[in-house]
């Protein structure tokens, strides 16, 4: 039985290689080439768009850093996606956070709840580990980011004074 299809014919019939597949070929390696870049400025518009967010509310907010992670394709941590006024050497650190640690961020996706932590003593209850980090910060608000009931990532902020939250 002969094949219909242009690409099972380049499959089963060899001799319709050189005519038929070469052009296919350049023309599905420009598409590519095409999806690529369109995805790579799909990451630069998801950057931008993060970057507005959290500076834009931080100033809404009064809060010194924040920041936006996102869930990895393969589920298992939080990505950065734009980081405000975070140390280099702590940035590094939260660069990829995995889902299962103790965090504000991991738990906040966790949970698909805020957290807010209103003062140091709170925040080394809650996560001790925390306690040779970066802690010149007074209070941290961290919310996920949930779409169709799944959490896909989180948006945080720290503030510089101890705050009382008031939900």
């Amino acid at each position: 039985e002969c094949p219909t299809n242009t690409l099972e014919m380049v499959v089963f019939r060899f001799e319709f290689i050189p005519t038929i597949a070469v052009p296919r070929i350049r023309f599905l390696r420009q598409l590519l080439q095409r999806l690529l870049k369109l995805l790579e400025l799909c990451f630069v518009f998801l950057v931008k768009v993060a970057e507005i967010i959290v500076n834009k509310g931080a100033t809404a907010l009064g809060a010194a850093s924040g920041g936006i992670s996102r869930l990895s394709d393969d589920g298992s941590a939080l990505e950065a996606v734009y980081l405000m006024n975070i140390p280099e050497e702590t940035a590094r650190l939260w660069q990829r956070i995995p889902l299962d640690s103790l965090t504000m961020r991991a738990e906040a996706v966790r949970s698909k709840r805020m957290i807010w932590v209103e003062s140091p003593h709170d925040l080394l209850s809650h996560y001790p580990d925390r306690i040779n980090q970066d802690n010149r910060y007074g209070a941290w608000a961290t919310t996920p980011l949930i779409v169709n009931g799944e959490g896909i990532g989180v948006i945080f902020f720290a503030f510089m004074q101890e705050r009382e939250f008031n939900g």
